[in-house]
C-alpha cells in the first residue's frame, strides 16, 4: 500500500511539474510581432494590456502587460541621453527591490545581450523578491532606449534576448538636431 501511494504522490509531482513547465514555457515561446516606433524598430509580443505613455521622438513609454498569459511586462522606453553609468544602475536595482519587497541579488550577464546593428549597449539583470528583470539599454542616435522584461516566472532571459535581438535604430536626423540642441542648450543653463 505505501508503494502505491509513493507512486501516486510521484505521478502527481510529475504533472505539476509537466503544467509548470508549460506555463513557464509561454515566456520562451510568446511569438514577437514587429513594431515601428519613433527612430527605431523592435519586435514585442503580444499580452493581455498595453499602457502607451506616448510616442513622441525625444520621450516616450510603451508597458505591454500579461505577457503569454503570465504575469509578466516588456517595456520599452526612449529618451535624450547616454548609456546609464553604474550608479545609474545600482539606483535601478535597488527601485526594483523596493517594489518588489525583496533583496536585490544581481545575475551575472556573462554573455553579451546581441542586438541587430552596431550601436552601444549595456545590460543588467537583478533579482528582487520572486521578480527576474532584464534590461538592455541602446545607444540610438542622442537617445537611450531601454528594453525591461520583468517577471516572476521562467523564461525572462529568453523573451529578452529575443525582443532585443530585433531591436534595429534608424534615427530621424532632422529629430536628432532639435534633440541635440536642446542637449546643448540645457548644458549651458
Amino acid at each position: 500500500m505505501r508503494w502505491l501511494w509513493l507512486w501516486i504522490g510521484l505521478g502527481l509531482a510529475g504533472v505539476a511539474s509537466a503544467f509548470g513547465g508549460m506555463w513557464a514555457a509561454h515566456l520562451y515561446f510568446a511569438e514577437l510581432s514587429p513594431r515601428a516606433m519613433p527612430g527605431f524598430d523592435v519586435s514585442l509580443p503580444g499580452g493581455g494590456y498595453t499602457k502607451d505613455d506616448g510616442s513622441e521622438y525625444g520621450r516616450g513609454k510603451l508597458v505591454i502587460f500579461q505577457v503569454g498569459g503570465v504575469e509578466a511586462s516588456v517595456r520599452v522606453e526612449w529618451e535624450p541621453g547616454g548609456l546609464s553609468d553604474d550608479a545609474d544602475v545600482a539606483s535601478a536595482r535597488k527601485t526594483l527591490a523596493v517594489i518588489h519587497r525583496g533583496k536585490q541579488r544581481p545575475i551575472d550577464v556573462s554573455t553579451p545581450v546581441a542586438i541587430a546593428g552596431p550601436e552601444r549597449t549595456r545590460s543588467f539583470a537583478t533579482r528582487a523578491g520572486p521578480a527576474t528583470s532584464w534590461t538592455t539599454e541602446i545607444a540610438c542616435g542622442a537617445r537611450r532606449v531601454a528594453l525591461v522584461t520583468l517577471s516572476n516566472h521562467w523564461g525572462v532571459e529568453s523573451l529578452h534576448r529575443r525582443v532585443a535581438a530585433t531591436f534595429r535604430c534608424h534615427p530621424d536626423a532632422a529629430k536628432e538636431q532639435v534633440i541635440s540642441a536642446g542637449a546643448d542648450s540645457a548644458a549651458e543653463e
